[in-house]
């Protein structure tokens, strides 16, 4: 269930109980909370202003150590070490898991037009989806608290004037959604993992780094790339938090509360930092000599963009849930059209 629609079902009795439940103890624990990216980047800090409130509002009592840069396990292994109880939580991309989770792997599909966009839009699908949730549990964990990425760029050594410029032309990437697009447009989608993105692009591995301005600076891609590209390749959701779900299901309602109580005003906090550090992040790239060249194109390339919501059902009804797929699509759409990018 979802950890939204959990603490609405407690809700009333919680209000009735309010005076036991405000004078009562919260249990002694410290979580251990594997990440895969550093404590920089926006939706980091806002993981570890979850775990700084979180101390703060049980006194002490329930504390979270967060291991960042995937020094506890690579990206790769993230969820399965939280889904096995290695640790109570972890942090890494859903699109990293199409064979093990193929819903929620949708959530990093470049769907949305802005950070804002992404968040609202896959945050509200989640919640009201039990086929999505019962996914996540079938893999032993328990999602919540999705974290955005603003818009995708490029860059690279060299300016990038058209689609054209991008044929023969190595790009990292990631997922399934876009190497499809770097085929359409004639250039060739490498895999790496953030460990390796500085050295990739440094010993000219890659030609490119696809990835949102912030997440650049933060992985220092713009000391050793000095050509930005104003190409808009959408926005999405990257990681949530995936609690292992017994650790969760274990946990007094009243801590279980807090704690959704945390992610919702966190969803908060996380547009205003999102959208502070890509302004941020554009001034610092801008004062180490970084060029922005704009781009023209951009029409053209969204004609040549493949419709990846209906693809991304068609592979879920080739895995036997095209009526799972079909329904969560419909719903998908809909949010879409409703929801101010």
């Amino acid at each position: 269930m979802s950890p939204y629609r959990y603490a609405a079902s407690f809700a009333a009795a919680l209000l009735c109980s309010a005076a036991p439940a405000l004078a009562q103890q919260y249990p002694k624990m410290n979580l251990r909370f594997a990440h895969f990216v550093p404590a920089t980047l926006p939706g980091a800090t806002v993981d570890q202003w979850f775990a700084d409130e979180l101390s703060k509002r049980t006194g002490g009592q329930i504390t979270m150590q967060i291991y960042w840069a995937e020094s506890m396990g690579k990206s790769m292994e993230l969820l399965k070490m939280a889904g096995q109880g290695g640790v109570d939580v972890s942090a890494t991309a859903a699109g990293y898991f199409p064979s093990q989770i193929p819903m929620l792997a949708g959530a990093t599909i470049p769907f949305a037009k802005s950070a804002k966009h992404a968040k609202v839009v896959w945050t509200t699908l989640y919640n009201e989806t039990p086929a999505l949730q019962d996914e996540a549990r079938r893999n032993g964990v328990m999602p919540m608290l999705w974290h955005p990425i603003p818009e995708y760029h490029l860059i690279g050594r060299a300016p990038i004037r058209s689609l054209d410029d991008l044929k023969g032309k190595r790009v990292r990437s990631f997922g399934e959604e876009y190497p499809r697009l770097l085929r359409e447009v004639g250039a060739t989608a490498i895999t790496v993992l953030p460990g390796e993105w500085y050295e990739s692009i440094q010993r000219g591995s890659i030609d490119y780094m696809l990835h949102s301005w912030d997440t650049l600076v933060t992985f220092k891609i713009h000391e050793v790339a000095k050509q930005g590209s104003m190409i808009n390749l959408g926005a999405l959701i990257s990681w949530p938090q995936w609690w292992n779900l017994k650790k969760w299901e274990s946990l007094p309602p009243h801590v279980k509360k807090l704690l959704v109580d945390l992610s919702r005003e966190a969803d908060t906090l996380e547009i205003a930092r999102v959208d502070a550090a890509v302004q941020k992040a554009l001034e610092t790239m801008k004062s180490s000599g970084v060029q922005f060249t704009p781009f023209p194109d951009q029409a053209r390339l969204d004609k040549l963009t493949p419709d990846y919501l209906a693809d991304w059902a068609s592979k879920l009804d080739k895995l036997g849930k095209g009526a799972e797929a079909r329904k969560i699509l419909a719903r998908w759409r809909e949010l879409l059209r409703q929801t101010t990018p």
